[in-house]
């Protein structure tokens, strides 16, 4: 044996190299069944029959009908057993290899069906239009398109015809599919092509849908609205009304912004008009909405004649500014003022409900919600009281109502040792039965009948009756004085 020390050790190798032209029939030894035997740890006789490669003997693999049913065996099988075998252009003989290459050169300029090539995008496989060249080609893939009622398909096809033709001639052809108008339409806007959609729709002669687009785009930017806003009342011609709303929003936008550098705040431009009203009473705005503006008026008045802003629309923003700063006096003064003979009236047509709610959250003190639950309609009293807790307010109305039963059931809710129980005790007390209505029939007082309640919707009735004879009478003699003095008119005319 050599030694390491020695050149020859290093230099010779006990594999020997692949030969091509030696087949001996023992095939290569760099996988010989020695160094097989030597993954596996088994002797060569062990290995000479079967190459383990260190896996284990032992290990028993289970069926695959344990992991799958019969049904998808057979169905793998079975095309499995379909797929036909491909045949290499080398395996031909030279004629065959012709004649297939030839077929393939004319068949690549021909173009396929439109059936075969919508059913592929349908199915979602790979497909070219690039062999519809000619117009009724294109008109047919369109018409086929529709039919199929699938929106990819119709985009698709509709993304290649504004590629592929002028647009006089592809605007007509659209004409005949309204379907395939809104699809393209639709993803014109979504990705913001201004200038072909306004194009389209202006071929398609529908102007005004271009401005409202145009609208909705410069409404989506707040840093540019203003600017956009300007451009499109300077480049299309709208109607009186559009134009007056158009301009309008774009002073409120232009308020908005000079509000929001005054305040150092910017969440007030896109805001509506009511909130802005909400926000000028607020901060105490004094910001000109233009150049003939009053100048001895509050900026809020201006604000509210400007934008025609009616009493109604008004009022819930100026409480709200009013109870935000604990100015229960002002609120106080818009909410209740005098009615006739001394008395005092709610002012306001806003849901009470509302009102009250938005009072509450800001804190006002309960003198205030039981003077103004106090002026409200008996009707609907008790539920607003209710709603806000007002124990005491709904007890005295029921009191004042003499009804009795509904103020025993409204006590047992109430906990029997709160004051507002004892309140209701007490108004129980004092409570006197309702007295019958009587009324005397016939001579005798013997024969004394109840009268019945007056119901406010007969008197209502009665009084519009005699209401109505009173205006009757007084058209009777005005008709009377008109017809004398014709009759004098008459008589001075026959005198002249």
């Amino acid at each position: 044996m050599n030694s390491y020390e020695n050149d020859e050790y290093w230099n010779e190798s006990k594999l020997s190299k692949f030969n091509f032209e030696v087949d001996d029939g023992k095939g290569n030894d760099i996988f010989s069944t020695d160094i097989l035997a030597g993954f596996s740890g088994k002797s060569n006789q062990d290995s000479s029959s079967q190459y383990t490669f260190g896996f284990d003997q032992n290990i028993e693999f289970e069926s695959i009908s344990n992991f799958l049913s019969e049904k998808c065996i057979t169905c793998i099988l079975e095309s499995d057993s379909e797929k036909t075998e491909t045949v290499t252009i080398r395996d031909l003989p030279l004629d065959e290899e012709v004649r297939l290459l030839r077929r393939q050169v004319k068949e690549r300029w021909i173009p396929p069906s439109i059936e075969a090539t919508m059913t592929k995008i349908l199915l979602g496989e790979p497909y070219s239009f690039e062999m519809y060249r000619s117009f009724f080609s294109k008109k047919t893939l369109l018409k086929y398109a529709v039919k199929s009622s699938d929106g990819d398909a119709i985009l698709a096809v509709i993304i290649f015809l504004s590629r592929t033709l002028k647009k006089s001639l592809f605007y007509p052809l659209l004409m005949d599919y309204p379907v395939a108008v809104s699809h393209y339409v639709h993803y014109l806007y979504i990705r913001r092509q201004m200038n072909e959609l306004s194009d389209l729709l202006e071929a398609l002669g529908r102007t005004k849908e271009i401005m409202m687009k145009q609208l909705t785009i410069a409404c989506q930017n707040p840093q540019r609205i203003l600017q956009r806003l300007r451009l499109l009342l300077k480049n299309y011609s709208f109607e009186a009304t559009d134009y007056q709303i158009i301009e309008n929003y774009a002073t409120l936008i232009e308020w908005q912004t000079a509000a929001s550098k005054i305040t150092n705040n910017s969440s007030i431009i896109g805001e509506s008009v009511i909130s802005s009203l909400r926000y000028c009473n607020l901060h105490n705005l004094s910001i000109p909405l233009t150049n003939s503006e009053i100048k001895t008026e509050s900026s809020a008045s201006n604000f509210i004649k400007y934008f025609c802003i009616t009493e109604k629309q008004s009022l819930l923003p100026l409480l709200q500014t009013h109870a935000e700063r604990k100015n229960w006096e002002s609120v106080e003064q818009l909410l209740i003022v005098k009615a006739w003979m001394g008395g005092k009236k709610l002012n306001t047509s806003l849901p009470i409900d509302k009102i009250l709610e938005e009072l509450r959250k800001q804190g006002a003190s309960t003198l205030l919600l039981d003077k103004i639950l106090n002026l409200v309609d008996v009707r609907k009293r008790t539920d607003a009281a209710r709603k806000l807790g007002r124990h005491i307010v709904v007890i005295e109305t029921l009191s004042k109502q003499k009804d009795k039963a509904a103020l025993l059931q409204y006590m047992a809710n109430l906990d029997p040792q709160s004051a507002d129980y004892i309140y209701a005790e007490n108004m129980l007390k004092t409570m006197k039965p309702k007295k019958p209505r009587l009324c005397y029939v016939g001579d005798s007082q013997k024969h004394i009948v109840e009268e019945p309640e007056a119901k406010p919707e007969l008197a209502y009735a009665n009084l519009t009756q005699q209401t109505l004879k009173k205006k009757n009478k007084q058209i009777k003699l005005l008709q009377q004085k008109n017809q004398r003095l014709n009759k004098r008119l008459a008589n001075l005319q026959s005198l002249v």
